[in-house]
């Protein structure tokens, strides 16, 4: 297959950053000569060196303001101010949406950077019942959470739990749609409910399917697919079903929703539909098997593969995204989370605003067994998966 490189025009503001960075680079200037601060704060250790948002951490130097709150500490994205401390030591908690990243103390005008990573892990939370977990969703302001035994669960912010249990099934995994959820109930079947409501129905399609039914949903319509291949099924409520035209006889790896159904076969086959009723087969440009974890950012249809990380515009053809830094790290999920990428690469997870410029935005304090499933809100994400915990990061 070949490929035809079409030569674009780089943006103005672009060309403009190019120039500033090649005349910055070319400056003679003296790095230490008077353009630095002298009296900049600086920043020796932080200790300890790694920790979770709402710990508290000690960053001892120099040149900080005497009064503890004149100073701010950055973490990544996320700032606090100390609440106790001195001109050569600050006592501070990690602050919502501490990442990854080179700490920074600012005194006033004058700002420092620290020499090494201050490391943010996930925070580890007891889960709310001794079951395994497989998935998780936020919908109507609400986290909820599915696992083994029927075990679903409600939180608002993932700190009190109420008990929407059914069943002794377990749930793999999980849509909502018109205030409503739909989960793929055991190996044959759904189970269709509200939150607040009176509809809780299980429904049993009377074909097993090995590890369960792959879901979507649309604003208007629910998608079931069998993993292992078979017949498509869609429905308006999650209750009454009724069978597609399409039965692909390849173990499907993935179905999504983008602005319309597509449905992916480990033999890079994609199937579509704009109403979930009628389906078009094409062939998907990746190189079998297709990729097994999708999430749509509203213009990017990002894909992963355990080596290489996948995006198109139109769910058909994919463009090799790879971050080289990563590249060896390994990728088993990706989330959109309304502000940011996250994908789950190697023991931790690498992050991006535009799928343009990576970063590693947390590492877990222990190694899932299986790739977790992410859900956020606007204030706090949680991930679950392949332990018996929950992994919260508070962004």
């Amino acid at each position: 297959m070949s490929r035809s490189v079409h030569a674009t025009p780089l943006p103005v503001a672009m060309l403009l950053t190019l120039l500033v960075t090649i005349l910055c680079s070319c400056s003679d200037d003296d790095p230490t000569g008077p353009d630095v601060d002298p009296n900049a704060p600086i920043i020796d250790s932080i200790v300890p060196a790694d920790g979770t948002i709402g710990d508290t951490v000690v960053v001892y130097g120099s040149r900080f303001s005497m009064v503890p709150d004149s100073n701010i500490v950055v973490f990544g994205r996320g700032s606090s101010r100390p609440f106790a401390g001195d001109h050569i030591e600050l006592q501070v908690v990690v602050p919502p949406g501490a990442t990854t990243d080179k700490p920074v103390v600012r005194s006033g005008a004058r700002t420092g950077m620290a020499g090494q990573d201050f490391t943010v892990y996930w925070k580890l939370v007891a889960a709310p019942a001794a079951s395994r977990l497989h998935d998780i969703i936020y919908t109507d302001s609400r986290f909820v959470i599915f696992g083994n035994e029927g075990l679903t669960m409600s939180s608002a912010d993932g700190t009190g739990w109420s008990n929407h249990s059914s069943g002794t099934s377990p749930f793999y995994t999980a849509v909502a749609g018109q205030g409503r959820i739909v989960a793929a109930q055991g190996t044959s079947g759904v189970r269709a409910f509200e939150l607040e409501g009176p509809l809780d129905q299980s429904v049993n399609f009377g074909v097993a399917s090995s590890g369960g039914y792959l879901l979507a949903a649309s604003n208007a319509i629910f998608v079931a697919a069998p993993r292992q291949g078979g017949e498509i099924r869609y429905s308006a409520d999650g209750v009454i079903w009724t069978t597609a035209a399409l039965n692909p006889a390849l173990p499907l790896s993935a179905v999504v929703y983008t602005d319309h159904f597509v449905a992916y076969s480990e033999g890079a086959d994609i199937w579509t539909s704009s109403d979930g009723v009628t389906w078009s087969h094409t062939y998907c440009n990746l190189i079998a098997p297709a990729p097994s974890a999708f999430a749509w950012t509203g213009t990017l249809l990002m894909a992963t593969k355990p080596s290489t990380l996948y995006y198109s515009f139109n769910g058909s053809n994919f463009i090799d995204g790879t971050p080289g830094a990563y590249e060896n790290e390994g990728f088993s999920h990706v989330e959109w989370t309304g502000e940011v990428i996250l994908v789950q690469a190697g023991d931790g997870l690498i992050w991006s605003e535009g799928a343009v410029q990576w970063r590693r935005h947390a590492l877990f304090p222990v190694t899932p067994t299986s790739p977790p499933k992410i859900a956020c809100s606007d204030t706090v994400c949680i991930a679950v998966g392949g332990f018996y915990g929950l992994l919260a990061w508070r962004q």
